[in-house]
């Protein structure tokens, strides 16, 4: 859900690697991609990749889904996890992928603790125009249980990003790996903020 910088270039690269892939992209963006595919320019050049299935609504998707990943802004959460019950299969799990120390909590309140896991993704990626994001970067994501006994949940979801060649780190302690990426964050977006301008 979203497919922006973080949430198209993942989905891209799980394309690319076989998985069966929805993605919900909403506007222009979303008809750019579905004319002509989703563009990537980045650590390989530019390339791009058909998304075999898009929608622009959560409302618009009747299956279930094993693994939903959630790659919104934070003032989207909520929106985004009103659809969730109704697409979240039994044995599925959403994994957030925001910045901020939170969103697991959100995302728990829709679909239960242990069908949430914990995840980060450490990328500087945007949108430079419909159908196209830029990826600039070392890109990794971090994920972690976000309750005690999720370990065959994290060994699935961590095989599927492997498999799609996304370096990954494991985390015992998703607290602590949200704090790390907020210390990631918080100096260079202060400054950039004060400063307006970009961090390149």
């Amino acid at each position: 859900i979203g497919a922006g910088g973080v949430g198209g270039y993942l989905a891209a690269r799980l394309i690319e690697s076989g998985a069966d892939v929805t993605l919900i992209a909403r506007g222009a963006h979303g008809r750019a991609i579905a004319d002509q595919g989703l563009g990537i320019r980045g650590e390989r050049g530019e390339w791009s990749v058909r998304v075999p299935h898009l929608v622009r609504a959560p409302e618009e998707l009747v299956q279930r889904f094993e693994l939903i990943l959630i790659a919104v802004k934070w003032p989207e959460l909520e929106a985004a996890c009103d659809a969730l019950p109704n697409l979240l299969a039994v044995d599925g799990v959403v994994v957030p992928l925001l910045n901020g120390l939170s969103s697991e909590d959100v995302v728990a309140r829709y679909v239960g603790a242990q069908r949430t896991l914990s995840g980060v993704a450490y990328m500087s990626a945007g949108i430079v125009e419909p159908g196209i994001i830029y990826v600039n970067g070392n890109t990794h994501v971090g994920l972690a249980p976000y309750r005690p006994g999720q370990e065959a949940e994290l060994a699935r979801v961590a095989a599927l990003f492997e498999r799609a060649q996304v370096p990954l780190q494991r985390s015992d302690d998703f607290r602590t790996m949200l704090w790390q990426k907020m210390l990631w964050n918080a100096p260079f977006n202060g400054l950039c903020a004060l400063a307006r301008c970009n961090a390149g």
